[in-house]
């Protein structure tokens, strides 16, 4: 599911969008307002956590592995793009019970409840607190410069071969733009499908085709590792430099 397009430059490339769920098995959540109970516990969690000798910034991504099952990214310094410094990362899996998620660690555990992660160590005593957050990109809603040819705006499907549009205002997936460009910048701004049942290349699988040749690959890959296959990455090509992928939804 796309939001606005925005091409701006002239002749010879051919920026087309596809989407494939072929291989979805589980359910498919295209509206953050009809979604399972898993999606609210799901996301990205910001905030503290508190030693005997210092006090360090921590970074989760909680992703939803479907039916009360999760698996925790814990990132030091911030969360990617966002103060991760690239070092390694540690994960943990979970379920949920009486609508408590509790992760286990090696230096103690995290519990979710109501938004919020309290994180405790191996004597029991709590050594954090990590909010729930929504990131957005500093990009969206972007407005196109002057000059630039805007594919779609939200209003018509017309500048698209088969362009077809949702009832919230969207583009469907599987366009291909009527016009041809060479050298040009591309705006973007897509919402991946929640699909917690799913993993891999089933999940939300997607992606933007630039001259006919090159795949920018969208998929929904939060915690994952950044590959050429991955969010971001140009397919089978090059991996992106970090994997900025928010969660489903976003």
């Amino acid at each position: 599911m796309l939001h606005p397009i925005r091409v701006c430059s002239a002749a010879a490339a051919i920026p087309m969008l596809s989407l494939a769920l072929a291989c979805a098995k589980g359910p498919v959540y295209t509206d953050p307002d009809n979604v399972d109970v898993d999606f609210a516990i799901q996301g990205e969690y910001t905030g503290d956590l508190v030693t005997e000798s210092e006090t360090e910034k921590i970074e989760v991504q909680v992703i939803a592995l479907g039916n009360g099952r999760f698996r925790a990214v814990v990132y030091p310094g911030g969360l990617p793009g966002d103060g991760w410094d690239t070092s390694e990362k540690e994960e943990a899996a979970a379920e949920s019970k009486a609508g408590i998620v509790t992760f286990q660690g090696d230096d103690g555990t995290a519990t979710i409840r109501d938004g919020v992660m309290m994180t405790h160590n191996n004597d029991g005593q709590d050594s954090g607190k990590l909010q729930r957050v929504v990131r957005e990109s500093p990009t969206l809603g972007k407005q196109p410069p002057a000059g630039a040819v805007v594919l779609f705006d939200g209003t018509s499907a017309e500048n698209s071969k088969n362009g077809r549009m949702t009832g919230d205002g969207l583009l469907t997936p599987g366009i291909t733009s009527r016009q041809t460009f060479g050298s040009h910048h591309l705006h973007v701004e897509l919402r991946l499908p929640y699909q917690p049942e799913d993993h891999g290349q089933a999940r939300g699988n997607s992606g933007l085709y630039v001259q006919g040749r090159y795949e920018i690959q969208m998929l929904d890959s939060c915690g994952l590792k950044g590959r050429d296959n991955e969010c971001g990455g140009i397919y089978s090509v090059q991996a992106p430099a970090v994997n900025m992928c928010f969660p489903p939804l976003s």
